[in-house]
This record gives C-alpha cells, structure tokens and sequence, in this order.
C-alpha cells in the first residue's frame, strides 16, 4: 500500500487552537440574512468534490525565498492526485476562521528532474523538513505518518503565498496585498525561528525533536537535492547541516 492510501485510510484532521502568530480578519459586514440562506442552500444542493479530496493534512513552516527571516506556519490540506504529484491548499490554521493564503503543488524527485533548467529554482527541497521533523501530519497513527512521510522523500515543492495573513512576529495583512511570494524551505538546523516551532509544538502536543529523532532511519533514503544551499547564507545567526541533507551541487563532478 502506498504512503497516499495508507494515509487515505486515516483521513483525520485535528482541531487544535489558533496559530499564535497574529491573523488577519479580514474587513467586511457581517453576512447578510440572504447571504447565509444561500449558504445553507449551497450545502444542501451543491456538491464541493474537489474539496472533498483534499484529505491529507500537513502542519510545516515556510520562509519566503527573498526575505528568509519572513517566516510563518503553514497548514496544508493536500489531494495526492498520484504517485509523483500533490497538490495543496494552504491556511494559516486549521478553524473555520482561517485564512487562505497559499498554494503547494508537490513532484517527486524523477518529476522534477524532468524540468527546465529555469524552471527549477521555483521549486524547494523537502528532506530538510522531513529529517529535521518540522514537517508533520498530525492526528494519524504515528506508523502511518512515518510512512508517508518516506513517500515524500526526495520530493519537491513549488509554493506561492498570496496573503501576509499571519507571520511569526509580522503584523498581518488585513486582505491579500501585492505580488504573490515564493516560498522556500529550511534545509539546516536554525535557520527557522525556535519559538515559532515550539509554539506549534506545544499547540499541536507534538514534538519535533522526537519526531526527528524516529525519523533518522530515513536518513539512508535521502539523496542530495536541488536548492539546499540556498538560504545558507541568509541568516546573521549560526546553522548546521542536518545529517543526511545535501545540496546537489557538492556532488557534481567537473
């Protein structure tokens, strides 16, 4: 059985409280009375299938490329359309009150290996995340999260947010502003801000150093990927390779 059915098969999503970084409320009236019974109408008479797809839920963090210390937390609810391909919707927490503000499309390693040239800087490493224990899928039984998580191995992901809707120690956008912004992931150890992954931890009851310490048998699976080093640089603070990630370049032969 593959990581995306093993996964289907516990489709749980956890309601747990709000991001602790601020949100965005967006302005507006309250709806009207029409609005609301159009609503209930919808729910009744209408069929949402796309939505009804997304069952694989993720809890990670993003950087923006261009502004590394822009980070925020991200929760994805992901359809795995196959084998080499996912795509996500991104919020900035997991209530009904949350805000849209971003999409994820996932590739697998051959998939993107397929790509142009230019087309490649788009698209960040995921193995920082995966070893690191950052990435999650909360409320599935820990042998299934293990699981999919090795399916995710080597993969890459291509992420664009629409909305400064709840940055860790950012004032937030109170609607989408300006260009969309690209993504990136972290692929060494602080390079993501310690207080906002201890907050998540502590919201979600979950651990990020003991997920990443049953995750290090996955370690042999990881391959030197594309983009690693990219953010290396960014930070005034002190980093250190994360056992297992490595940026493709340090193995090209002249």
């Amino acid at each position: 059985m593959t990581a995306a059915a093993t996964l289907g098969s516990f489709a749980i999503f956890t309601m747990v409280g709000a991001q602790t970084a601020e949100r965005a409320i967006p302005p507006g009236s309250d709806k009207a009375t029409k609005t609301k019974m159009l609503e209930a109408g919808a729910k009744i008479l209408q069929e949402s299938h796309p939505l009804k797809s997304m069952d694989m839920y993720l809890v990670g963090f993003h950087p923006m490329k261009d502004e590394p210390e822009h980070q925020m937390e991200a929760h994805h609810f992901c359809k795995q359309v196959n084998q080499d391909f996912a795509q996500c919707v991104l919020f900035d927490g997991n209530e009904a009150i949350s805000n849209l503000n971003g999409v994820e499309y996932i590739i697998s390693q051959s998939m993107f290996d397929a790509l142009p040239d230019k087309e490649k800087q788009y698209w960040h490493p995921h193995n920082g995340e995966i070893l690191s224990g950052q990435l999650i899928a909360p409320g599935i039984p820990a042998v299934a999260e293990k699981e999919l998580m090795k399916d995710k191995m080597n993969s890459y992901g291509k992420t664009w947010h629409f909305w400064q809707s709840g940055a860790f120690n950012m004032a937030a956008d109170k609607l989408p502003l300006g260009e969309p912004r690209l993504a990136w992931s972290f692929n060494r150890d602080g390079e993501a801000i310690q207080d906002m992954i201890q907050q998540r931890d502590e919201r979600l009851g979950v651990s990020t150093s003991r997920t990443r310490e049953q995750r290090k048998d996955l370690v042999e699976l990881a391959k030197p990927q594309a983009g690693v080093d990219v953010l290396k640089d960014a930070f005034s603070r002190s980093t250190s390779a994360i056992p297992g990630v490595t940026d493709q370049r340090h193995n090209e032969h002249p």
